[in-house]
């Protein structure tokens, strides 16, 4: 069992199901009243493109502080810290917003060109993933819906070489593609490894989703880094939380060296 902050949070049993479904579904992180709150800015944030029914911005933990805060949710923190490592940080974040009608996107994840999206597990049960993300679930995701979709143990192989175009592509879906269900309020992390996908969206009610990306201290994905002093209200966890990239040694107290970790915020 990892702890946090003297607390246990995740069970042996979460890292097994990680390591065999490459995800796990977390529920009811976001209470009704910060749902709200939430929903009602993202309502004026908003801006679909002329004829188009999907939204993407980057960078929406500038949007306020319930935003920023899912920076170091504090169901999401021990997670990373058992599945990432002790040095994660965040990479960057988005949102995607669809209305009714939205046309899904391609399968993908665990591609040999992009070695950042590596899972592997050690001989002793240690699980170190490369890029890592957390979705939030503003609105549901109810079975039919559409939305996100994935190949549960997919990450453990180069299984999308396997998958035809038109498997790919989502024109003719494999059958072992899922599309799990969430309720408002609900996250699900898992590892980039993990073939994963968006399938039409068909719910009348819009989907709304945050995902923040993270990945070990030493590796980037996206260019633009974090600048914490531009954040209003950054705590000192949000802020190590939000480095830049790096390689760094400080001396240990028995004279070793080791890399900083959340312990030293």
């Amino acid at each position: 069992m990892t702890t946090f902050e003297g607390k246990p949070c995740v069970t042996d049993a979460e890292r097994l199901r990680f390591h065999q479904d490459g995800y796990l579904v977390l529920r009811d992180v976001l209470d009704a009243e910060r749902l709200a709150r939430m929903n009602a800015l993202a309502a004026t944030k908003e801006r679909f493109p002329a004829d188009a029914t999907e939204f993407r911005d980057f960078f929406v933990c500038r949007w306020g502080a319930d935003f920023l805060s899912l920076v170091d949710h504090p169901r999401i923190v021990a997670y990373l810290d058992a599945l990432v490592g002790p040095t994660f940080r965040l990479d960057h974040d988005y949102c995607i917003f669809m209305r009714s009608g939205t046309k899904g996107r391609k399968l993908h994840g665990g591609e040999p060109p992009f070695r950042d999206f590596w899972y592997k597990r050690d001989p002793d049960g240690t699980i170190r993933a490369g890029l890592t993300v957390v979705t939030f679930f503003l609105t549901a995701a109810r079975p039919g819906d559409g939305g996100f979709a994935l190949i549960p143990g997919s990450h453990r192989d180069n299984y999308l070489a396997d998958l035809p175009a038109e498997a790919r592509a989502l024109r003719a879906p494999p059958e072992s593609l899922i599309q799990p269900a969430f309720e408002a309020g609900d996250a699900v992390i898992f590892t980039e490894a993990l073939i994963h996908g968006t399938m039409d969206w068909r719910s009348e009610r819009s989907r709304r989703v945050l995902l923040y990306k993270y990945c070990a201290g030493h590796l980037a994905w996206l260019g633009d880094y974090y600048d914490a002093d531009t954040f209003e209200g950054v705590t000192p966890l949000q802020r190590r939380i939000m480095r830049p990239p790096y390689v760094e040694l400080i001396g240990g107290s028995n004279g070793c060296y080791r890399t900083p970790t959340l312990e030293d915020a």
